[in-house]
C-alpha cells in the first residue's frame, strides 16, 4: 500500500510540474483597435489618392520592464505611415484605423504592435 501512495504522489508531482510549465511557456495574442476621421468628407470635393496605407511601431517588455507607452507607439506608427507616404498640399489622411496586437509569453515577454492605417484624399 505504501508503494502505491508513493507512486501516485510521484505521478501527481509530474502532472503539476507539467501543468505549471505549460502555463509558463504558453502564449496568447489579443487584437483591438479603433477608427476615427481626421477630415470632413461631407461633400464631393475630394478624390482618393491612395487607400490602405499603413505605418507600424512595436515594443517589447521583459519581465514587465521596458517598452513605450501606447501614445508613443501610435505616434511612431503615424510617423512611419507619413514617412512612407508623405502628404502633398491639399491632401489629408482619412478613415484612420489604429490596431493593436498584444502578444505575451508568461511571465517573461510581452510584445505590443501598433498599426495605423488610413486613406489619403486630395481636396479640390
Amino acid at each position: 500500500m505504501g508503494y502505491e501512495v508513493t507512486k501516485n504522489l510521484k505521478q501527481m508531482k509530474k502532472f503539476m510540474l507539467l501543468s505549471v510549465l505549460t502555463l509558463l511557456i504558453s502564449s496568447c495574442a489579443f487584437h483591438k483597435g479603433y477608427i476615427s476621421d481626421s477630415s470632413y468628407l461631407g461633400s464631393n470635393n475630394f478624390t482618393y489618392v491612395k487607400t490602405n496605407v499603413e505605418g507600424k511601431a512595436s515594443t517589447i517588455r521583459l519581465l514587465g520592464i521596458g517598452g513605450f507607452s501606447k501614445q508613443t507607439l501610435v505616434n511612431d506608427a503615424r510617423k512611419d505611415l507619413l514617412t512612407k507616404n508623405p502628404l502633398q498640399d491639399g491632401q489629408a489622411l482619412v478613415n484612420i484605423t489604429v490596431s493593436w496586437k498584444i502578444t505575451f509569453v508568461l511571465p517573461l515577454y510581452m510584445g505590443e504592435n501598433c498599426t495605423v492605417s488610413a486613406s489619403i484624399v486630395q481636396f479640390k
